[in-house]
């Protein structure tokens, strides 16, 4: 794994010589850990046009029954960058990714939008639960 230059020189302990120094794997795993929460974390990854990038889980809940639900963000001033959407039902134990989910007769599709999120389905999915996983900049950083 390629480590970036920038974040290791944000955890130097020691100078061993004038272009070497050595770091604790405490530290490095700090640096490159991936927290997954409701309420909203920092990442450590930096947008193209240099801002940071936040993330935040949303519980979706149970999904429904041949309709749509919108779920609220609680995010305004934010520009979505990447999310991904998964649903599990405990009866397959199963966990599928969607976005655009087809199994027969019955998909899921779903929409993200900076101050909600929408599931869309076609048959019953009563018996599964879903969430979305945003990652966002901030217009006021």
């Amino acid at each position: 794994m390629k480590i970036n230059k920038k974040l290791l020189d944000i955890f130097k302990t020691t100078k061993t010589t004038s272009d070497e120094y050595t770091y604790t794997c405490s530290y490095i795993n700090d640096a490159l850990n991936e927290t997954y929460s409701t309420n909203e974390v920092k990442t450590n990854k930096v947008w193209i046009d240099g801002k940071p990038i936040y993330r935040k889980v949303i519980n979706l809940g149970v999904l429904p029954n041949s309709s749509y639900i919108e779920v609220n963000t609680n995010l305004t001033n934010v520009k979505i960058v990447k999310f991904d959407c998964y649903a599990y039902t405990s009866g397959l134990g199963a966990l599928i990714k969607t976005y655009q989910y087809q199994n027969a007769d019955n998909n899921i599709r779903t929409s993200v939008y900076s101050d909600k999120v929408r599931i869309t389905t076609t048959g019953n999915f009563s018996t599964w639960e879903g969430y979305a996983i945003l990652e966002y900049t901030k217009t006021t950083d």
